[in-house]
């Protein structure tokens, strides 16, 4: 199942990267707007899993969550934070589908000022 969810989070990642109509690279800070049914969920998932250490507005900064609101963070990089999590954040691959983490990683970047 983890293989299978890394697997499919890398797909995914290459499809994000290469997706873009003006080959914009993988490192630029921005994310197609989303319909509000998706928009709608990934705040919904932010709230469930997230908002806790980052706060609703993403600036909490509990137990050294990063402010979401001036991350320099790109779309791969979202994702895999995420999904693998690091010394400072837990992992959600095996909470979250590759779905919901997009979502979520859609909603973060709604987050920013």
């Amino acid at each position: 199942m983890k293989t299978h969810t890394i697997l499919l989070l890398a797909i995914l990642s290459i499809l994000v990267g290469c997706s873009s109509p003006e080959n914009k690279s993988a490192t630029q800070q921005q994310t197609p707007s989303q319909p509000a049914e998706i928009s709608d969920n990934g705040n919904n998932l932010f709230e469930e899993k997230c908002a806790a250490c980052h706060g609703a507005d993403g600036t909490a900064g509990i137990a050294n969550a990063a402010n979401l609101q001036i991350s320099k963070l790109d779309t791969i990089s979202v994702i895999r934070m995420i999904t693998h999590g690091k010394s400072t954040m837990p992992a959600f691959a095996e909470q979250l589908d590759t779905g919901e983490i997009k979502q979520i990683t859609n909603y973060v970047f709604n987050l920013r000022k």
